[in-house]
């Protein structure tokens, strides 16, 4: 049983009630004059008479309310200052036979529960009306389980005799059926009465909502209104059978959509009984609103016999055997394709721009994120080689350094601070600053609020001069914001979105050499190292570009690792007094390569998750080469040149780099 917490004090009813009851209830009757009871039937209780209800009261069930006398009602609601009156029923409640109610309602703001979400065997029944509503004004009905009428002759499982302000709510699970074996009298539900040939519904029976995403099962028909429906909205049909209806049609019927073969369908028979016109209709899709009720669930497709013996007069909105609307960002077509029967299938278009086209923008913006990315990276790699390594009698080296590289197209320009202090003979350690100042970005990136890239570094050397044993780590990180922008086409059904997102990247590097000094002064250092770098894009949730775009996308983060080993081979020496030279060439080997695909959702038909391979298409082995030249302008300082160029991790086009500056030392 599901567990309502009223926070309202419990009145036990049974076939009999001690002195001691009746003394605490008079009491407490007489300290809280003005508060209702509230009446509670344990599951072991069962009770033979009518409980009657009236204003503020609240009555659950657990057990059984079961009358036997004719003409009588196992639960009877009236109210006299405007209710509330609030039924929860998860046992059985019986009317007596031959003319009784399960539930009698006359009451105002009645509502009742039968069953829950988890208790689909709760039942109200009786020989006449399951439940009745005869008066009141705001009457709701909750139905997760039974409702039954049990004999024939004018009788519904529900049942609307004058009551306003009425929503029934059927919910998936739910049952509400009429006699078995009655006849065009007797419907799962029921407003009004058959009063034979009539144009007009009878007045005062409206109903304003049914929604049935259960089952209801009549003899003959399964709604029949002589009255007033407002509203239906309707999941039976397909998969199991059609709701079958007659009189007059409701003002507006909504079907609900489950999928491609569960949706609602509606057959309509006009019985002279009941309506002699049946007024019209207007047709839609089920959108949500009712308590518990979810929203269809809609995909291009055509649902077959949604409506059946609708004649096209019966409808509003028809134009050339056609209805057409838009829902959930969905076109639809209500289309005539049986005039005899009269059968309309729903023809159900996205209204949203084109999956495969926008697929199409999606991997354009994918490609120009992996060469940002991969440039990220070949800066890390690049970043590894920074040092200061010259020093004067205070143990400082600064460096400062302009520096220009291209790749893929792109390029920039920055500029490059580094400062080292040795700390002893053979262990110097330093930082750097590498802050871009200008670039040409890729289309649809821009970015913002870039900082610069921070590193720090702690070298080892065994002599001044180079030659020995060599060994440096370096750690550097770089974070920043980028907006990317997806573009557009109106003749491709596609929409711009644009999203900020963040980049970060980070280094860590270890390396070990070993110096020597070959003839004419030159020295040779092979080293071998290993390198680990990140560089990855946020998750971003695209906003809209100019107010233009409905279906924004959402990305999940991205990444691309590389865990790489390094050997190479430096020369340097002098060429005169104060020019000397510096050379570079090596090989690395990605032990490890890790790149996700790019991801993401959208609300766009056939785009629900997207996921693109941007593995890229350069080599695990790459090669790298600079030359460098310095003037040695006095003995600590120095006028410093280099080019470079690198193949790149995620990309067959090389990166080429230049740098040239000043060093000091002191």
């Amino acid at each position: 049983m599901a567990d309502f917490n009223l926070g309202r004090r419990r009145k036990k009813v049974t076939t009999s009630v001690s002195a001691a009851a009746l003394i605490t209830s008079f009491l407490a009757l007489g300290i809280q004059a003005a508060r209702a009871a509230d009446v509670t039937v344990s599951s072991s209780s069962t009770e033979t008479n009518t409980v009657n209800l009236s204003d503020g009261d609240i009555l659950t069930n657990d057990g059984t309310i079961s009358v036997t006398t004719g003409y009588s009602n196992g639960v009877r609601a009236t109210t006299s200052s405007g209710g509330p009156v609030t039924i929860y029923n998860f046992g059985t409640i019986s009317g007596g036979y031959p003319q009784g109610y399960g539930i009698n309602g006359d009451a105002d703001n009645l509502t009742i529960y039968n069953g829950s979400s988890t208790n689909r065997t709760a039942v109200i029944e009786a020989a006449w009306y399951g439940v009745g509503v005869n008066s009141g004004v705001g009457v709701t009905l909750y139905n997760y389980a039974i409702i039954r009428a049990l004999y024939s002759g004018g009788d519904f499982g529900v049942a609307n005799w004058g009551a306003s302000d009425v929503a029934f709510i059927n919910y998936s699970g739910g049952q509400i059926s009429g006699p078995a074996n009655g006849d065009a009298s007797d419907a799962a539900i029921g407003n009004g009465w058959q009063t034979g040939t009539r144009n007009t519904p009878l007045s005062g029976y409206v109903i304003d909502t049914i929604t049935n995403e259960g089952t209801l099962s009549g003899t003959v028909y399964d709604i029949a209104n002589g009255g007033t429906i407002t509203t239906l909205n309707n999941a039976q049909g397909a998969g199991g059978s059609a709701v079958k209806y007659t009189g007059f049609l409701p003002t507006n019927y909504n079907v609900i959509i489950r999928s491609t073969s569960s949706y609602g369908q509606l057959v309509y028979t006009l019985d002279s009984g009941w309506a002699s016109a049946p007024g019209q209709m207007t047709f839609g899709i089920y959108a949500g609103g009712v308590t518990g009720v979810a929203a269809s669930t809609l995909t291009g497709a055509t649902y077959s016999s949604v409506l059946q013996g609708i004649e096209r007069t019966y409808l509003t909105g028809v134009v050339n055997d056609r209805v057409t609307g838009t829902t959930l960002g969905y076109s639809w077509s209500l289309e005539l394709v049986d005039s005899v029967n009269w059968i309309w299938d729903l023809v159900v278009t996205s209204n949203g721009p084109d999956a495969d086209y926008t697929l199409d923008a999606v991997k354009a913006v994918a490609e120009r994120v992996v060469g940002v990315l991969n440039r990220r990276l070949t800066g890390l790699a690049n970043a590894s080689g920074h040092d200061c390594r010259t020093f004067d009698r205070l143990g400082y080296c600064v460096s400062f350094q302009a520096r220009y590289t291209a790749s893929d197209g792109m390029n920039e320009g920055g500029g490059l601070l580094t400062a080292a202090y040795r700390l002893t003979d053979e262990i110097r350690v330093g930082g750097f600053i590498d802050h871009r100042v200008g670039e040409r970005e890729p289309t649809g990136i821009s970015f913002s609020d870039e900082r610069p890239m921070f590193g720090g570094f702690v070298g080892y050397s065994s002599n001044r001069d180079g030659t020995g044993l060599q060994g440096k780590v370096i750690g550097a990180f770089q974070n920043g914001d980028a907006t990317i922008t997806r573009s557009g086409s109106t003749s491709l059904n596609t929409e711009s979105g644009s999203g900020k997102a963040g980049l970060s990247a980070y280094l860590v590097s270890g390396e070990l050499g070993y110096g020597f000094a070959l003839s004419g002064g030159m020295l040779a250092t092979p080293y071998v190292g290993l390198r680990h770098a990140d560089a990855s894009r946020g998750a971003y949730d695209e906003s809209t570009v100019s107010g233009s775009v409905d279906y924004p996308l959402s990305f999940k983060a991205h990444h691309q690792r590389l865990t790489t080993a390094v050997t190479g081979m430096r020369l340097g020496g002098m060429l005169t007094e104060r020019i000397g030279y510096q050379l570079g060439a090596g090989v690395e080997y990605d032990v490890r390569r890790d790149a996700n695909d790019q991801s993401g959702t959208s609300s766009i038909s056939g785009l629900e998750t997207f996921s693109v391979s941007t593995g890229g298409s350069g080599s695990r082995t790459r090669g790298f080469g600079s030359v460098g030249l310095h003037y040695q302008v006095e003995k600590n300082q120095r006028l410093t040149g280099n080019v470079g160029i690198r193949s790149q991790a995620y990309s067959a086009e090389p990166s080429l780099s230049a740098m040239a500056g000043y060093q000091i030392s002191f």
